[in-house]
């Protein structure tokens, strides 16, 4: 027996929101256009860096998954073609409606390979050894004379050093020429931990001096030929190497770091 006609309707619309339809209510399409693309050659792309689509030809292109509206798209290339490059233009946003003007364009040219890293600075015991100099600070020291201030330090081993500080003393008032060194014995640094970034190498170690007495020192290399001591604790007050570089900036500043001499 035929349904009344309000019957009819009622029973359409429990289908419809049953999910009667094709396509899920709610859901969009994301593509755009592919240009460039050599004969017999292919581009990956990927949304939001999961759902992957292989083109292998110019023109249109659509992702399989369709997007829920309000959902956000990022389309990227994960593999290039051999020969070209391909750039992603409007391949990010919001989607509020089908989206279909991601461009692809795909030029003549590898991509480039990434840069190589810059190499850690040189540490450890045989990169401290030699002497070192204040360049910054000139003083008085009678009689015509000036000086500035010297470290020596002499390897004993991958982890030690004797250290020696003192004076390079000039015959003039303004520190110009070679200079004497005058240097005492200022004990022995153990290093228990050394790190080096491509910035920065420290040397966390104990300073034993002649008296007996111990310190605790972090000898920080901000370049290959620049040398900052820093007061520590244990334990260590600069604990790693990004504390370490803001507190030899400090020193830097202030005129209190040396130079290889």
């Amino acid at each position: 027996m035929p349904l009344p006609l309000a019957g009819a309707l009622l029973a359409a619309a429990a289908l419809s929101a049953c999910g009667g339809s094709d396509e899920p209510a709610g859901t969009l399409r994301l593509g755009g256009t592919v240009t460039g693309l050599a004969v017999g050659k292919s581009v990956v792309l990927q949304n939001s860096g999961a759902d992957e689509l292989r083109v292998s030809e110019n023109g249109r292109f659509s992702f399989s998954n369709l997007l829920a509206s309000g959902a956000a798209y990022a389309v990227t290339v994960k593999t290039q073609p051999d020969g070209k490059t391909c750039r992603v233009a409007h391949g990010s946003g919001t989607a509020t409606s089908d989206v279909g003007d991601v461009a692809v364009d795909c030029v003549a040219g590898s991509t480039p390979p990434p840069p190589t890293p810059a190499p850690p600075l040189g540490a450890g015991t045989a990169a401290l050894e030699g002497e070192w100099i204040n360049p910054k600070v000139c003083t008085p020291v009678g009689g015509g004379q000036s000086a500035r201030q010297l470290l020596k330090l002499v390897r004993q081993s991958d982890t030690g050093v004797e250290y020696h500080g003192g004076t390079l003393v000039y015959g003039n008032a303004t520190c110009q020429g070679a200079g004497s060194a005058l240097l005492s014995p200022m004990g022995s640094v153990t290093f228990s931990r050394i790190e080096s970034s491509p910035t920065l190498a420290a040397h966390w170690g104990s300073w034993r001096l002649i008296t007996g007495t111990t310190s605790y020192l972090v000898w920080a290399k901000p370049g290959n030929d620049k040398l900052c001591l820093l007061g520590d604790e244990n334990p260590s007050i600069l604990p790693t190497l990004d504390r370490v570089a803001q507190s030899a900036a400090v020193q830097d500043q202030q005129n209190a770091c040396f130079v290889r001499r």
